[in-house]
């Protein structure tokens, strides 16, 4: 049996085995709470039958996680055990909720509870069994990276938990008459909890992550192996779907390589890391940059007097005389805290930007390109001359894009946060670069 199929049959041995178990302890456990009068202990039941219905849950969602990729869902089903995730959290949440409000009600009328014997007995026979179907649920889940399971098992040991609680106040009731409606309040609030936790934690795979740091060194790594070029993959981004992951990321290559040799190195990078990682990937291509136009990139910090006026005087051509920014918002007093770049060719400086850190990260600001140098790539080799020496950055890289150049930073894989504002009378939007983290 294959490590796939071993997943899935034990998913389904483990939601029998719950769904039983459950339905078994939910029957003595309601029948106790009936004769003793005991919020608590009817609430403790309903708990147990709401592990029922997360355990049908789970049997449906290993089902449907093993169906195979189809024209509908070229990647698969994998997300179904996500969702089935997801609505486990749901209904503890519901059912959390509710018998914390019979609580809250059941200390409003000075209702108490009459235990006995048999309520002692039957809240044993539950902490044990469902500790056991806990560790049990737990350790597949971890074993199989089932994380409905996982789920489940966390299901079960909250009501392992409430059984404890319960257990502890029968002994105190006698005591104080009060004792069984704050046990009924506090077992609510730990079923939501366990409910709030488990859709946190599913929620975030499906909502995206961030490539991790030892991923990231790994196809830095096997990109070593496809080509004696420096590929330099960058801009990562991956997808899960159950069993199935997907990694999109640029790579550079010479601009002069011809398509077919540029199309084999890609070709070659997609099998490495299908056979060595299990991931299929998109890979992106970009041009690399040239060395000549990196070198005449100066970079420079604000306290440089004489390269600083070179840089706002190209700044003041370009903002102040062609696009008519009011000079004091151009020259706002920050340069002295930034560091700027110049880009020169034969004693000319035609190009210019910085950047400065901020409460949010690391803003870029002030891109400016002489008239006779644009559409020449030279603002293209500037930002990514800047966006490379950024990348061990553990920090947000944005800016404020005007309308215009919104398309310029798209293609260097900026992405758009917000609504359109408007900045010194012309209208931006707010970008952001997903740096390496």
């Amino acid at each position: 049996m294959s490590q796939v199929r071993d997943k899935f049959y034990y998913a389904k041995k483990e939601g029998w085995v719950s769904l039983w178990a459950n339905l078994f302890l939910f029957i003595i456990k309601f029948y106790a709470g009936i004769v003793s009068g005991s919020v608590a202990l009817i609430a403790d039941a309903w708990h147990t039958l709401s592990d029922s219905l997360s355990s049908l849950v789970v049997l449906v969602g290993a089902k449907i996680s093993q169906k195979p990729a189809d024209h509908d869902h070229p990647f698969g089903h994998g997300r179904a055990e996500s969702v089935a995730s997801i609505i486990i959290g749901v209904l503890l949440v519901l059912v959390g909720v509710n018998f914390a409000v019979e609580g809250v009600q059941r200390l409003m009328d000075r209702q108490d509870a009459n235990y006995g014997t048999i309520a002692i007995v039957v809240t044993i026979i539950s902490l044990v069994v469902k500790e056991l179907l806990a560790q049990y649920a737990i350790r597949l889940g971890k074993r199989f990276k089932l994380y409905s399971l996982i789920s489940d098992g966390w299901h079960h040991r909250s009501d392992s938990i409430s059984s404890f609680v319960i257990l502890v106040g029968i002994f105190l009731g006698s005591y104080w008459w009060w004792i069984d409606g704050v046990l009924g309040f506090l077992v609510g609030l730990m079923i939501v909890y366990t409910g709030v936790v488990i859709i946190r934690n599913t929620i975030q795979p499906l909502l995206g992550e961030h490539p991790s740091e030892e991923l990231v060194q790994s196809i830095t790594e096997l990109a070593e192996q496809i080509s004696e070029h420096n590929l330099h993959p960058h801009h990562f981004h991956i997808h899960k779907y159950g069993e199935h992951s997907e990694v999109t990321f640029h790579i550079r290559l010479p601009g002069e390589m011809i398509l077919s040799k540029a199309h084999q190195i890609t070709y070659d990078f997609r099998n490495i890391l299908r056979e060595t990682l299990g991931m299929e990937a998109t890979i992106y291509l970009e041009p690399e940059l040239p060395d000549l136009e990196r070198g005449n990139i100066i970079r420079f910090s604000g306290n440089d007097e004489k390269l600083l006026h070179r840089a706002i005087e190209i700044r003041k051509k370009v903002f102040v005389e062609e696009q008519g920014v009011d000079e004091q918002l151009e020259v706002d007093g920050k340069d002295k805290n930034c560091i700027h770049y110049l880009v020169h060719s034969k004693g000319n400086y035609y190009a210019t930007a910085r950047y400065r850190q901020t409460t949010e990260g690391i803003k870029l600001e002030r891109f400016a390109v002489m008239k006779p140098f644009r559409n020449k790539k030279v603002g293209e080799v500037l930002l990514r001359f800047i966006l490379d020496e950024l990348s061990h950055q553990n920090q947000k890289v944005y800016l404020h894009a005007q309308d215009r150049a919104v398309n310029f930073y798209l293609r260097a894989g900026f992405e758009i946060r917000g609504d359109e504002f408007e900045e010194a009378g012309i209208k931006h939007f707010k970008m952001i670069y997903p740096v390496k983290q």
